[in-house]
């Protein structure tokens, strides 16, 4: 296992990897092919509501990079994140939904 504690949200587990890494955002940004550095910030703050594969994919390659692990076993650990925070997401709107029917 890559992440040291499992977060809920993929962008803290993003960030946490770059600090692991010892990387500041801008120092991993500039490794990111395609990914602008706002794109890596907004990944990091939790602010896209959908998350680009393509841009993980190059995320995660760079990070891996860094930590020198390997990449499937952090990509595996990433998607894993992801897929919880899109079950939490999905299940605070049905309860929202279910919230205003009442």
């Amino acid at each position: 296992m890559v992440v040291i504690a499992r977060p809920h949200r993929l962008g803290e587990a993003i960030r946490l990897l770059r600090e692991r890494a010892g990387l500041k955002r801008d120092e991993l940004a500039a490794r990111l092919e395609g990914v602008s550095p706002g794109r890596l910030s907004d990944y990091e703050s939790g602010k896209p509501q959908k998350y680009d594969i393509d841009a993980l994919r190059v995320i995660v390659r760079a990070l891996a990079e860094s930590l020198v692990v390997d990449i499937e076993e952090l990509w595996t650990e990433i998607m894993a994140i992801r897929d919880e925070e899109l079950r939490v997401r999905e299940a605070e709107r049905e309860a929202e939904v279910l919230g205003n029917d009442i």
